[in-house]
């Protein structure tokens, strides 16, 4: 199974107005950590900067005006990708994870058609795996307990850190990982318990 875990930091909440500052991941291939990749790039001309976007994200103007072109990124990037996955196999792509996946989603998607590219479908399956869902299913009950469904608030419940600071996306990227690692810990848990009481109920 291949896994792509991937968190924007962006100008804005629009991905058609807006741009993606900040691209970070993970690739997970079989369970095993494959590659980490953190790319900081400017938006395209024309897209905007919203203010609130760069006090949540701790960046300034200045500071994106000096990262790297989005279509180098991009170019990056596919080169990675290609490293594992066969853009032209229809069966071999990468599983697109993300905490509010759907955020996450349609950035990447615009990024790419914005660089010319219509083939995103070509690297990753539909749908997007979203955490935020996971969790609130794994939750349950507790959900009605929680001052929010933001990702650290998340993860305090799952009892998972990391080092960093939030909006950072390489940080939240580690932290949806280990929360969606606690979520399957727990479905594994659960179908564990349930099969020894079907044997029980069988050996009756």
């Amino acid at each position: 199974m291949k896994r792509c875990y991937i968190d924007v930091e962006t100008t804005g909440t629009n991905p058609v107005k807006h741009g993606i500052i900040q691209l970070a991941g993970k690739i997970v291939i079989d369970g095993v950590e494959r590659q980490i990749f953190d790319f900081k790039m400017r938006p395209f001309p024309g897209q905007e900067i919203e203010e609130d976007a760069l006090k949540v994200t701790g960046t300034t103007r200045g500071m994106i005006e000096g990262y790297m072109d989005p279509r180098e990124a991009y170019r990056r990037l596919l080169a990675m990708l290609g490293t594992y996955v066969g853009k032209y196999d229809k069966i071999d792509k990468f599983h697109f994870i993300a905490y509010n996946a759907s955020f996450d989603d349609a950035f990447v998607r615009q990024w790419f058609l914005n660089c010319g590219d219509k083939y995103f479908g070509s690297w990753f399956w539909w749908p997007a795996i979203d955490v935020a869902v996971l969790a609130a299913e794994a939750i349950g009950p507790d959900r009605a307990l929680m001052p929010n469904f933001k990702l650290t608030t998340v993860a305090d419940w799952f009892k998972v850190s990391a080092d960093g600071s939030a909006h950072d996306a390489l940080y939240d990227i580690t932290i949806t990982q280990k929360v969606h690692a606690a979520i399957e810990t727990r479905v594994r848990e659960k179908l564990f318990v349930a099969a020894k009481l079907l044997a029980c109920q069988t050996d009756k």
